[in-house]
């Protein structure tokens, strides 16, 4: 695997650079579909905390694996 200069930033400016990209869900699916690494990134970070902030106790509740109604 050749090894760029993108490919030695930190994954904190990498996400940096993906949340200034959050207004067009688009964006992120074109970049997940380029690079493993910025799918993982999406998946995993990116779109857990956009879903935290739009829907804060549905998160918290699936996350805490709580067997209550959401916002009970």
């Amino acid at each position: 695997m050749v090894e760029t200069l993108f490919s030695k930033l930190s994954d904190n400016v990498v996400l940096n650079i993906l949340f200034k990209l959050e207004e067009d869900p688009r964006d992120w699916a074109w970049l997940a579909c380029s690079c493993t690494k910025f799918s993982s990134m999406i998946r995993n970070v990116c779109w857990k905390i956009k879903y935290y902030k739009v829907i804060p106790s549905i998160v918290s509740d699936l996350l805490t694996g709580s067997t209550e109604p959401a916002g009970s």
